[in-house]
């Protein structure tokens, strides 16, 4: 179940108890400012095949595209990311952690974001530490080595931000 935009509405459908979440519009703008968007295919700085708003290119996907069929990647490779943040996240998780969550599982892939730390520590109940695991998917893999990445790092401090903004730190204060 989901919430999902349908002509223009947003409409709520359940995930078993839970209802499930989607990004925000101030979440999706945050994504597609970090992706950028390009009509066109390009190498990413690994090597994939990418058009559109970080899209990977598909069998089947076009030789050319317009804006339009960008969006609908997006709408598409956005519900792909909420999935997998909608079920390794706690109930309990504010709007803009869960748009910050998003933009690291659209960029890492859901399996990585399933299996991840930040996943891991958040179940946990351990908010700030799962703040600062986004900081560990700052490399990128170029011919099978891990190499920092100073564009990943900035990233990953920004959705670090945002996820913080729904986190309180009452629990900090003793």
């Amino acid at each position: 179940g989901r919430r999902a935009m349908v002509g223009g509405e947003v409409r709520r459908v359940r995930m078993g108890d839970r209802v499930a979440m989607n990004v925000s519009p101030s979440g999706r703008a945050a994504i597609e400012r970090e992706e950028g968007t390009l009509l066109h295919w390009y190498r990413d700085a690994v090597g994939i095949e990418t058009g559109g708003t970080g899209h990977v290119r598909r069998p089947g996907d076009p030789d050319t595209f317009d804006a339009a069929m960008a969006d609908e990647w997006l709408v598409n490779d956005l519900r792909v990311a909420e999935s997998a943040v909608n079920s390794h996240s706690p109930t309990s998780i504010g709007q803009r952690s869960f748009d910050a969550c998003c933009s690291l599982a659209f960029n890492v892939g859901g399996g990585a974001f399933a299996t991840s730390s930040v996943a891991r520590l958040m179940a946990a109940g351990d908010w700030h530490g799962a703040a600062d695991a986004f900081l560990l998917f700052d490399k990128l893999s170029v011919s099978g080595k891990l190499v920092p990445s100073q564009a990943l790092a900035a990233r990953r401090m920004r959705e670090r931000t945002m996820f913080l903004l729904d986190v309180s730190t009452t629990d900090d204060v003793a």
